[in-house]
């Protein structure tokens, strides 16, 4: 049970804050201001505090999906007969 400790850039906007982000056991434990960042030096935004229970979300995408409306534009939402489709 050995932590480490991450370097990164906040994806969330355009300010790109320094995150020090803690993992346990492939497990994200803490996100942090990173100290050593010159531009955000330490501080993070809401956002970025989020990060952690936005990875942790139970509802968060993990695969691609893939777009069916593409592979089958009559079903996918049921197109009406007027765009050309019947109804799915």
């Amino acid at each position: 049970m050995t932590d480490t400790t991450h370097n990164r850039i906040c994806p969330l906007c355009e300010a790109c804050c320094g995150l020090a982000i803690t993992v346990r056991d492939g497990a994200v434990t803490q996100i942090r201001g990173d100290a050593s960042d010159s531009f955000s030096q330490r501080y993070i935004c809401p956002k970025a505090v989020a990060l952690k229970d936005l990875h942790n979300d139970p509802n968060r995408l993990r695969t691609p999906m893939i777009n069916t409306l593409f592979a089958n534009p009559v079903g996918a939402f049921g197109c009406s007969s007027r765009l050309g489709g019947r109804r799915g």
